[in-house]
């Protein structure tokens, strides 16, 4: 079940006989149109679990274009918790733009809406933040630079979360029962306390930072049904659009009346309108878990698993079922791991917008001529190694496993250090025998190279990259190689090509290289191979060429 709110937006245009209203209109240069919003209600479930159940309230902040609240026009309904419809009608001024936020919450007090625009969590001695509180869930959506002049019939804005739901489930209640019996759950963790989603300056509307010192949510009992079911702890928690981590402390009270205060688990992970839950024996064994992300309702993004280190990590790619799966990091990952792809089966690895360093090699393995969906990509991971000739992402041959396929390396950061041997000899992407491979908006920083591509007969693209080290990217045998948008800085070559296979080409677009060779085509005896500049490539070099082509290595004599 999708959990949005639907506003279905009619507009209709008025014209009125009132002499009034045309000497009003007439001064601003445009006239009054109604305009009607429709709050439309998703099904809801009857557990009131996550499911917005409780909302009974749609408050409408209604501003103009410089930010001043219109409290004439701005007001809240109340309904019966559940109701699937709330009508909204206003009378604005065509010519006029107006910022309009919808605010939908069940009205208990747990968050306040100043003249501003800024919504803040109540948290005071005599209103506190309650744990496992349902009442607390809330939705919202900002509707900006709206001109009812321009306003479509049927138009459709959804109501989002602006919060994580944080969730424990503990997957051996039958053991912990013989025990003790849990009665309630608390948490423990830094929150933010504030956001913006009018007037920010950008689409990640947390305001503020997150509070010095972790919050205590209020002791507050779970249901019968969800103890029998393991579901010990559900939170709201304010959380940036594009992700945050955390340091959160679970606290299991029960009738032993001594509470267990369970192991804090770092860095997890938490995202507006996402679900983050942390399932194992949470009681039992701390260090048997995972966390998994899920959208709140209505995207398509995978499942996901946290893992805290690369036993676990491997462990996750073993796993991994058909369809999507993403794999995000904790922590710090030192060692090696292996993708074996299979038919249908699609893995991410997230680095967590690397918060951590991989120190190792992700090594992949497929035969793509029986697998062609198989896909994996490795996201916004931090690698950074100090160990000589290391490949940090490599796609090679192996017996009768070849051709790895749709490789994805995007928003990574490739790092050599600390070792002479391991700078200038450690390589970002080392494929081979691979079908349409991709690393865009890489940055690698003194390596040997960023992508080292060997006799692939499909596609490979490197796009939108920066690299600064030895050389930049070379292509052996690869039928078609693009490199485009990429800032090249090298003390070797920074684009090579080798074009001894017929039929095989490489685009070079829109770069700016600087190296001894900007550009070196080798080995150029295949048949009907091309060579293409577009768009506008700066090439410097202090040597005579900055383009060379040559029948042989790039280490022969050149002739003017």
């Amino acid at each position: 079940m999708k959990n949005i709110f639907r506003f279905l937006m009619a507009v209709a245009v008025l014209f009125t006989a009132s002499c009034a209203k045309e000497d009003i209109s007439s001064s601003i240069g445009g006239g009054e149109v109604e305009v009607t919003f429709t709050a439309n209600l998703p099904e809801l479930g009857t557990r009131a679990y996550g499911e917005g159940s409780q909302v009974t309230t749609l408050r409408y902040y209604v501003f103009d274009q410089n930010g001043t609240l219109l409290e004439g026009l701005s007001n809240s309904i109340t309904k019966d918790p559940g109701t699937k419809f709330f009508s909204v009608t206003l009378v604005l001024i065509k010519g006029m733009t107006y910022n309009i936020l919808f605010w939908a919450d069940s009205n208990s007090g747990h968050y306040s809406v100043g003249d501003n625009g800024i919504i803040s969590v109540v948290n005071t001695p005599e209103h506190k933040i309650n744990a496992n509180d349902e009442s607390r869930d809330a939705f919202y959506a900002a509707v900006k630079g709206f001109n009812p002049a321009d306003a479509n019939a049927d138009t459709t804005i959804e109501l989002y979360r602006p919060f994580a739901q944080l969730n424990a489930k503990v997957t051996n209640m039958d053991e912990v029962n013989k025990s003790i019996k849990v009665e309630s759950t608390t948490i423990s963790t830094k929150i933010y306390t504030t956001f913006n989603p009018l007037f920010a300056a950008n689409e990640n509307v947390v305001v503020g930072g997150l509070t010095p010192d972790p919050v205590t949510f209020t002791e507050t009992e779970m249901t019968a049904e969800d103890i029998a079911a393991g579901h010990l702890s559900m939170n709201y928690l304010l959380a940036p659009a594009d992700g945050c981590v955390a340091d959160v402390t679970f606290t299991f009270n029960n009738d032993k009346e001594v509470a267990i205060t369970g192991t804090t688990y770092p860095s997890v992970p938490l995202k507006a309108n996402y679900r983050t839950n942390i399932i194992g024996k949470l009681l039992t064994n701390s260090t048997n878990f995972t966390v998994e992300i899920k959208p709140a309702f209505g995207e398509d993004e995978p499942e996901s698993t946290y893992v805290a280190t690369i036993e676990e990590l491997q462990n996750a790619i073993n796993n991994a079922p058909e369809g999507k799966t993403k794999i995000v990091l904790g922590a710090d990952m030192n060692g090696n791991v292996t993708v074996i792809q299979k038919e249908g089966v699609k893995i991410i690895i997230d680095g967590n917008n690397r918060n951590f360093k991989f120190d190792g090699s992700i090594k992949v393995h497929s035969n793509s001529n029986h697998y062609p969906t198989a896909a994996l990509t490795i996201q916004n991971v931090n690698f950074e190694t100090a160990t000589p000739e290391l490949n940090f992402i490599e796609a090679l041959e192996n017996g009768a496993a070849r051709y790895s396929t749709n490789i994805t390396v995007q928003d990574c950061t490739f790092t050599a250090v600390d070792t002479r041997s391991a700078i200038s000899t450690a390589v970002g992407v080392q494929i081979k025998a691979s079908k349409n491979a991709k690393v865009i908006d890489c940055t690698a920083t003194g390596l040997h190279s960023l992508v080292q591509a060997q006799s692939c007969d499909e596609s490979v693209l490197v796009q939108d990259c920066t690299v600064t080290g030895k050389n930049g990217v070379a292509f052996k045998q690869v039928k078609s190689a693009t490199v485009e948008g990429c800032t090249i800085t090298a003390t070797g070559y920074g684009i090579r090509f080798d074009g001894n296979t017929d039929n095989y080409g490489i685009v070079v677009k829109d770069n700016n290289v600087t190296a001894v060779q900007p550009l070196i085509v080798r080995r150029m005896t295949g048949k009907n191979n091309t060579i293409a500049l577009e768009g506008t490539n700066t090439l410097t070099t202090e040597a005579e060429y900055q383009v060379v082509i040559t029948n042989g290595e790039d280490d022969a004599q050149y002739v003017k």
